[in-house]
């Protein structure tokens, strides 16, 4: 019931509040996305996106508030793969309006994004998401659209990295193979335009079958998206350290638990209106969205927990302060008070981070029919 939800989304819009606006956009877009919304959902996206490149300009005063008191006063900022999901649902919404160029152009950002974000850590402390091979695998297909020998070598060279990422990052690390229909297209391609390297792909996918391909003039492919489950939800993890003089440190921090859904496959059925012939399509996982969600995070879990340990520590310091500052006006029990209200608000305030983009599906599954 997408229109309903896309309603109670806008009828709710001062929930999000001002430091969540990429948040509401994020939710309202996608939801319209799955809506046939296309237009509105582009809108919506672009302004989260916007808003997002905003957010790295934020001011040093917001920054230190947030420091000492907790992560959720800050504006939202998304986490580094939901970047780049904005990206690849604008690029979905521009096929689907026929805007074949634009939608390029939203996937070609994404490599320049995650380049961006990756060159803000220090070398040894990346993320494991530098490259997203499913954007590069929409991309091989956008690219064929165009139909010209060029647009033709630009996919093939599209579905190599699409390959290469899949088999060195994806499969290792989020537990996504390649999928069969890149294997094909990469196959079909470099059989189309003699290139070198056709064999040893051959070798290695020797299941596909190169040799059919498609008349451009008279046939064409459909593609198929399903769009399965729903993102993670994220939950509070916390450590309590007892210090000698009796305050307890909490440290929290943002984990991810994933959401249950039970469809784990699906079938396309397709039946030719002419012949009434019916071929079945089984779908693949392209991209396993939850799992990029919970590597990530996993990712930066000690850039997280650092900061949460000098939050703590800077808390700490300043309850004892205050403690001593109560000791040598009003006395001992004075100074035992102070201890217990000021440890009892530091760990009420000390809270994780637990906003994420709510409405993206759990992976994204693609079939072909030719």
């Amino acid at each position: 019931q997408y229109e309903q939800a896309s309603s109670l989304i806008e009828q709710n819009k001062s929930y999000y509040a001002a430091k969540n606006a990429v948040l509401y956009h994020a939710d309202l877009g996608v939801m319209l996305h799955y809506g046939g919304r296309y237009r509105e959902s582009i809108a919506n996206l672009l302004q989260a996106e916007q808003q997002l490149e905003a957010l790295y300009t934020r001011s040093m005063s917001r920054q230190a508030a947030t420091f000492i008191i907790n992560d959720t006063l800050s504006p939202y900022r998304g986490e580094d793969f939901e970047g780049v999901m904005l990206n690849l649902f604008l690029a979905l919404n521009y096929l689907q309006l026929g805007q074949v160029e634009d939608a390029l152009v939203e996937a070609r950002k994404v490599d320049a994004k995650l380049n961006l974000i990756n060159s803000g850590y220090p070398p040894d402390k990346q993320n494991i998401y530098k490259e997203d091979a499913f954007v590069r695998l929409l991309m091989g297909i956008i690219y064929e659209i165009g139909g010209t020998r060029q647009d033709m070598n630009d996919a093939l060279i599209s579905y190599k990295i699409a390959a290469q990422y899949y088999e060195e990052n994806y499969y290792q690390n989020y537990g996504t193979p390649i999928p069969r229909v890149l294997q094909t297209n990469l196959l079909v391609l470099a059989h189309e335009m003699g290139a070198e390297e056709f064999n040893a792909y051959k070798e290695r996918y020797p299941a596909e079958n190169p040799e059919m391909v498609v008349d451009r003039t008279t046939q064409g492919e459909l593609y198929f998206l399903h769009y399965n489950g729903r993102s993670p939800e994220k939950i509070e993890g916390a450590i309590w350290a007892p210090m000698p003089d009796g305050y307890i440190m909490k440290i929290a921090f943002p984990q991810y638990r994933p959401r249950s859904y039970a469809i784990a496959n699906s079938v396309i059925k397709v039946k030719a209106v002419a012949s009434g012939q019916t071929v079945l399509v089984g779908t693949e996982l392209g991209e396993n969205i939850a799992a990029i969600a919970v590597q990530t995070l996993r990712d930066r879990k000690l850039r997280i927990t650092a900061k949460a340990i000098a939050r703590a520590t800077a808390k700490y310091l300043a309850v004892k302060a205050a403690e001593e500052a109560a000791r040598k006006e009003h006395g001992e029990k004075q100074a035992n008070l102070v201890r217990l209200l000021g440890n009892i608000g530091s760990m009420m305030l000390e809270r994780a981070d637990l906003r994420s983009w709510q409405t993206l599906p759990a992976e994204i599954r693609i079939g072909k029919c030719v």
